[in-house]
């Protein structure tokens, strides 16, 4: 992974981890967080459809679609229901579980820097 690639990538976990911890905030608190997660995202380098660079960025990308599946999850059920229901459960697992292994994707790409 080259250098700019790996730095963008740790941009990507911060800016990613800063919307998971307002996961659960109103949507004025949490919307800026999740688009500056998504910018960080688009801003790493990809020279071409595979590489570190480019695996990184697929999986950053889905933590962050998951991220705004549960947000949609628990507005949903909060109109519907008055509350969050089994299915932002299942919706919150997945997106601790991808957000939490970010770190981990990054560092088995670091010994591929080049």
């Amino acid at each position: 992974m080259s250098d700019a690639g790996y730095l963008a990538a740790q941009k990507a976990i911060d800016a990613t981890k800063r919307a998971y911890e307002y996961r659960d905030h109103e949507s004025m608190d949490y919307e800026p967080r999740l688009l500056d997660a998504q910018k960080a995202i688009s801003d790493i380098p990809v020279l071409k459809n595979e590489g570190p660079e480019f695996v990184f960025k697929l999986d950053a990308g889905t933590c962050v679609s998951r991220l705004e599946t549960y947000r949609l999850a628990v507005e949903a059920d909060t109109r519907s229901l008055g509350k969050p229901g089994p299915d932002t459960n299942r919706a919150y697992y997945e997106v601790a579980k991808c957000v939490q292994d970010l770190p981990s994707v990054l560092g088995r790409l670091a010994p591929s820097r080049q």
